[in-house]
């Protein structure tokens, strides 16, 4: 169908010039075609799919969905046989197996952090010599006198079927304070993700952290800012909630010893993030 120029414009464009519609000013003299029409103005048309056609998509959607849950249900076969679920019971026998050597001194509380580990709910059933009741929700805090190998026991669960950790001594996190200042302290106040680690226990990439040595530090200096890095941590660990449960510690001090070097504020928190399991008073120096 031709296009017609508006009357009132054919003085003004030469004889060679294109002509172009405009629907602004033709909107009465050109053809509806000639003007846009939008999308939604178009008229439906309906299109008659013969029953076979529609009963083969029906059949596709079937096969294709079936192969889909199939291919999850064997994802959660292969993780189940890959990274089997440990009892208490079985994770002691595991950790024995490879080298654990239990005693009178270290039984009760290999007990109790393979309780912890594998998420078992007895361990909420039982307490401190406080009196205050466990909590799976919270971290560990191992005490105990110098040598009687709270560093080991946290080093032989750094992987564990409920969450891996990493052991950061509290001297080296002052250390690496007094070069890299901030840095040192935010790379420890959330859950880590290494780049290539995984638990061996469930698969996971995410750590938590374990302070080691709580209270051997010097106060950390970053060009004439001094501070108490430690407190700063935990403090910053316990007002982030990603981190409840995510961080653990060993320490010879007692709860009173904490709160003369961190603070009564730092040490309070201490039973919000923490249970706290003691070695026996009489537990021997191993290093000796």
């Amino acid at each position: 169908m031709e296009l017609v120029k508006h009357p009132s414009r054919l003085a003004e464009t030469p004889d060679y010039a294109p002509t172009v519609a405009n629907p602004k000013t033709d909107a009465g003299l050109v053809p509806d075609l000639a003007i846009p029409r939008k999308p939604w103005e178009i008229d439906p048309v309906t299109i008659e799919v013969p029953e076979e056609v529609v009963e083969a998509f029906k059949a596709r959607y079937r096969k294709e969905e079936a192969q889909r849950l199939g291919r999850l249900i064997y994802a959660e076969h292969m993780n189940r046989q890959r990274y089997p679920a440990y009892t208490a019971e079985q994770l002691r026998a595991r950790l024995v197996s490879r080298g654990l050597v239990l005693d009178t001194h270290n039984e009760t509380l290999v007990w109790l952090m393979c309780l912890y580990f594998t998420s078992d709910e007895r361990f909420e059933a039982l307490a401190d010599d406080e009196g205050n009741t466990f909590s799976l929700s919270k971290g560990l805090l191992l005490f105990g006198n110098i040598g009687c190998g709270k560093t080991h026991l946290m080093r032989v669960f750094a992987e564990n079927p409920r969450q891996a950790y990493f052991l950061r001594p509290c001297d080296e996190i002052v250390s690496r304070y007094r070069t890299d200042g901030e840095a040192a302290i935010t790379s420890c106040t959330s859950p880590q993700h290494p780049a290539t680690a995984r638990n061996p226990y469930n698969g996971s990439g995410v750590y938590g952290l374990c302070f080691d040595d709580l209270g051997v530090e010097q106060e950390g200096n970053h060009f004439g800012n001094r501070l108490n890095v430690m407190a700063e941590i935990l403090t910053a660990c316990y007002t982030n909630p990603q981190m409840h449960g995510m961080v653990h510690l060993t320490t010879n001090l007692t709860r009173s010893e904490i709160e003369a070097m961190y603070g009564v504020r730092v040490g309070s928190r201490f039973r919000e993030l923490f249970n706290t399991l003691a070695f026996p008073e009489d537990a021997p120096d191993r290093r000796a």
